[in-house]
């Protein structure tokens, strides 16, 4: 069976929408079938392959699901992994690549790559997120960028790294957590979760904000840019009705159970903020949380994982979601402060952080 047959069988047996399905069939070309999928009508119908930055996420996303998982590991037996500098790519105007985010201590910070830099090439050929770094890891490359429309092109060397999703993500929300001094001299607490797709990443930021962060007047969490991925249930963590309870030993030792966050929260959020981070977004902002950016990417459905014969992975949607009765699936959360904040040559300027940073106590 070769791949575009996977496709529609899998489709056929656990699409959400088989009436939908069945337009769609008879009316796509099946050498066209990947890039139209999501004329299907669901948000979480994708086919992805390796050359793909997401692709190596996801895989890493769903992999609390056992099946999936066990297929994985026969497929990557040394682990999942994809070579290249620590960023996330971006399309934008002109269809040119853009660095949209960086992760933090990656070789691509240390070369000086900035958001909003235009990606040209590696070592002379046409960027691409994964493709041109292949066989180069643990070797300097040559990335040519553009910081301003205008202007002339740079050449950054950076040193291409072996990228493993499982271990990287959870360094870059250590490290994407810090505390920030707003205009107002009250001190903030900022965490970024690169991914919310499983309990691990959870705790890094329940960890943060009880421990390193506890001092913090308040709380920015910044949803953009990540995996996606978040449980409903972690809305608990900050406007849960369960109480704390501190447990004090003989010895004088204290131990909190059930610890919250107490103070204000605010998100940020644009369109790529997706799925389950969504929800959150969606819940927090319901309890009072600020919601600050540009509308999120109205993609909330329910999908399944299928790891295909030639290596590539496919999502199929299987189940619409509500939200206490609200659809978000081509919708969205509106933000409650509006920020429209362009990628292209931003030169890492973050007009969304700093709206956040200026809420003055709120």
């Amino acid at each position: 069976m070769d791949v575009a047959a996977e496709i529609v069988a899998l489709l056929r047996e656990h699409y959400v929408d088989p009436h939908a399905l069945e337009a769609w069939t008879a009316t796509v070309n099946p050498s066209r079938l990947s890039e139209r999928l999501s004329d299907i009508g669901s948000s979480h119908t994708q086919h992805l392959k390796p050359d793909q930055i997401d692709y190596f996420h996801l895989l890493d996303a769903y992999s609390g699901i056992a099946e999936f998982a066990r297929k994985v590991r026969r497929t990557f037996p040394t682990g999942v992994h994809y070579p290249g500098v620590g960023l996330l790519p971006r399309k934008g105007s002109g269809n040119r690549w853009f660095a949209s985010s960086i992760m933090p201590q990656s070789a691509a910070a240390r070369a000086g790559v900035l958001v909003g830099d235009e990606l040209i090439a590696v070592n002379g050929a046409p960027y691409a997120p994964v493709t041109p770094f292949a066989g180069l890891e643990g070797r300097e490359c040559v990335l040519e960028i553009r910081r301003t429309a205008e202007g002339e092109k740079r050449q950054l060397t950076a040193k291409v790294q072996q990228i493993r999703p499982r271990t990287e993500l959870m360094r870059s929300t250590r490290s994407n957590t810090q505390k920030l001094r707003a205009a107002d001299g009250t001190t903030v607490g900022y965490v970024r979760p690169w991914s919310l797709a499983g309990d691990r990443h959870w705790r890094l930021v329940t960890d943060a904000a009880i421990n390193q962060l506890s001092d913090c007047q308040r709380l920015v969490l910044d949803l953009r840019d990540g995996v996606g991925g978040a449980s409903p249930d972690f809305a608990e963590f900050f406007f849960g009705r369960a109480p704390e309870l501190s447990l004090h030993a003989r010895s004088g030792a204290a131990v909190r159970v059930n610890p919250h966050w107490r103070k204000p929260v605010a998100l940020l959020v644009d369109g790529t903020t997706r799925s389950g981070n969504e929800v959150l977004a969606f819940a927090l902002q319901r309890n009072g949380a600020i919601v600050i950016g540009s509308r999120t990417a109205g993609a909330v459905a329910a999908a399944r994982p299928f790891l295909l014969s030639d290596r590539s992975l496919l999502l199929v949607a299987t189940h619409r979601v509500e939200v206490d009765g609200t659809v978000l699936e081509g919708k969205g959360v509106s933000p409650d402060i509006i920020v429209e904040a362009r990628l292209d040559y931003a030169a890492g300027v973050d007009p969304v952080l700093q709206a956040g940073l200026a809420l003055n106590g709120r």
